[in-house]
């Protein structure tokens, strides 16, 4: 009797996670995925947001964001936290991160955008198309949301789908389709302040 009495007060401390607010990317906001990955969103400079990934195989990375939102560079982490500098990849919008437009219910945003990777810079054009805002449940935490898709002029034509939290700052990777494949969803599993 003692155990279950001990189990049960335990678990409502174990269960609750705070939702988190804009205040929160100071210290962090996470994400984790039905899959086992994890996302970790923390402002960085001016208009900036940095987030920390892991794979569900373990696999890290690192992601530079404008607005929470405009992807600006990819790279690897080593187990050890080291970055792996052949692995950059930067997207140049041809003007500054300040200056890209926050996302907007029912708006269009299109750029011509310089891809540099390890083989030199190629362009992808970019094609952003959002939805009405509307109001999202994500790991028992409540949200105005904009859905965005994002088509990339790539030779597959990859599209992807991510959910504008405007609350938050933050841009979410929901979906994605490389060309004529099947689109690849990741469900969402919480949401919460903390590392």
């Amino acid at each position: 009797m003692l155990r279950l009495l001990l189990a049960l007060l335990a678990t409502p401390a174990v269960a609750q996670t705070r939702c988190p607010t804009a205040a929160d990317l100071a210290t962090g906001i996470r994400v984790l995925f039905e899959d086992g990955s994890a996302e970790t969103f923390r402002l960085g400079g001016p208009g900036l947001v940095e987030v920390a990934g892991r794979e569900p195989d373990g696999a890290r990375y690192r992601l530079s964001l404008a607005h929470g939102h405009h992807l600006l560079s990819f790279q690897a982490v080593a187990e050890d936290g080291t970055p792996d500098p052949a692995s950059l990849v930067t997207y140049d919008y041809g003007r500054p991160p300040s200056d890209l437009p926050l996302p907007e219910p029912l708006g269009r945003f299109s750029s011509d955008v310089t891809v540099t990777d390890a083989g030199g810079p190629r362009q992808e054009p970019q094609m952003q198309a959002f939805g009405p805002l509307t109001a999202v449940t994500l790991g028992g935490c409540a949200f105005d949301a904009v859905e965005a898709a994002v088509a990339y002029d790539t030779p597959e034509g990859y599209t992807e789908g991510l959910l504008w939290l405007p609350g938050l700052g933050i841009s979410i990777l929901t979906w994605q389709q490389p060309g004529t494949d099947a689109r690849v969803d990741f469900p969402l599993l919480s949401i919460g302040a903390g590392k």
